[in-house]
């Protein structure tokens, strides 16, 4: 009964979703992903439902195509996991990364390696955002 309060879409429709993530993964490319799918209504959360939304998802996930055009230092370092400066890239923990005593716990290296993924992950689907965009605009 709780999962109900939590579904806006059709559960059907979370595999195919994942499926495409999945598939641009294994391909090295960032994980962004347009889909247009039904809402449902939900009356915990107050959406009405009955209507289309289209959105894109940048999924936070490994891309080697984007790791493989850093410098081979950087490379280096992702490449030592725990041992190097860029520990659970680039899935930071939410709490003390580094164990450190502040709660964020990244470093500006770490921020600026996941802020340039995000940028990469952008401008190779520079087009499908600028389609989004162009649309919604209208």
């Amino acid at each position: 009964m709780a999962q109900l309060h939590k579904r806006v879409f059709e559960k059907d429709k979370l595999l195919p979703f994942m499926q495409k993530v999945l598939a641009l993964k294994e391909a090295g490319q960032p994980a962004v992903v347009k889909e247009e799918l039904m809402v449902q209504p939900n009356t915990w959360w107050g959406v009405k439902g009955g209507y289309k939304l289209e959105f894109i998802i940048l999924y936070l996930e490994t891309s080697t195509d984007f790791q493989q055009a850093l410098p081979q230092e950087t490379q280096q370092n992702i490449a030592e996991g725990s041992k190097g400066l860029f520990v659970n890239y680039p899935i930071y923990s939410t709490t003390g990364n580094n164990g450190d005593t502040d709660p964020l716990g990244l470093t500006p290296a770490q921020v600026n390696l996941l802020a340039a993924q995000g940028e990469y992950s952008v401008m190779q689907n520079r087009q499908m955002f600028e389609s989004f965009l162009s649309e919604v605009a209208v």
